[in-house]
């Protein structure tokens, strides 16, 4: 097939998201959607580009013909990348802690079984580790610095929490009792270290979805006409439902759609 009819499909390393290493290298959620896209554009050749974020950004640049799936959109990002229809949303920061505080939790549990995060923080239940500078979402960001700091002894706000791995390890074993997170990235952390069902996750009560998420392509006369057949791709993949079962995979059985 000639060159202009091959699209490079950039992947980063971030698992679940993309995973680039070990038993389930290229089994990541946006792995299998990228393998879903491909399939539904056989009129082009698709090749795979493991980069770093960085690179990534300098191929978009460059004017590659290179694709990633997973973008988050902004003004600056429009300059240099075009954006497809969305493929999906980011979901939203979840409470997660030990399996050894789930009967103090019940009683802030909705009908819904989402947590009632202000009253959990009224209460004496537990402490709350949380990122400087970490934005968890409108709702939860406004709780947080709400009241000049009226739940400033049930929070601990530090500079760096743990690598993720050591993290789940530590809140599975009580020596973290709850932070906030992305549920995918921790429930692998979690499945890798055997530690699923030592690990809660879950829901806020008022924290919606987070932002959209795109394939973004490096903007030129072949993204013009290669987009037209990815947005009918991803709008195929939207209605047989492949990027939920894609995320099911790594979702506690609670959160799973």
């Amino acid at each position: 097939m000639a060159a202009e009819k091959t699209v490079f499909w950039g992947s980063v390393d971030f698992p679940p998201v993309y995973i680039q290493e070990g038993k389930l290298k290229n089994q990541g959620i946006m792995d299998h959607i990228v393998q879903e896209l491909t399939n539904r554009i056989p009129s082009y050749n698709h090749e795979h580009l493991p980069v770093s974020l960085s690179r990534l950004m300098e191929e978009f640049k460059s004017g590659r013909q290179v694709c990633f799936a997973g973008l988050f959109k902004t003004a600056e990002r429009e300059k240099f990348i075009a954006f497809s229809d969305p493929i999906s949303t980011l979901s939203p920061n979840v409470l997660i802690t030990s399996s050894l505080q789930s009967e103090k939790l019940s009683p802030y549990l909705n009908a819904n079984n989402h947590i009632d995060l202000e009253h959990l923080l009224e209460s004496n239940t537990l402490k709350l580790e949380v990122m400087a500078e970490r934005s968890y979402g409108q709702a939860i960001d406004k709780l947080i610095k709400s009241n000049n700091g009226a739940y400033k002894e049930k929070i601990t706000v530090r500079k760096g929490l743990p690598k993720s791995g050591l993290l789940i390890k530590q809140i599975a074993y009580g020596r973290i009792q709850a932070t906030l997170g992305h549920v995918t990235e921790n429930y692998y952390q979690a499945v890798q270290q055997g530690l699923e069902k030592q690990v809660l996750f879950y829901p806020i009560q008022g924290n919606h979805e987070g932002p959209k998420m795109y394939v973004g392509c490096s903007k030129g006369l072949w993204s013009r006409d290669f987009m037209p057949n990815l947005n009918a791709a991803i709008s195929s993949i939207g209605d047989d439902g492949s990027f939920q079962r894609s995320r099911n995979r790594w979702l506690p059985e609670n959160l799973k759609e």
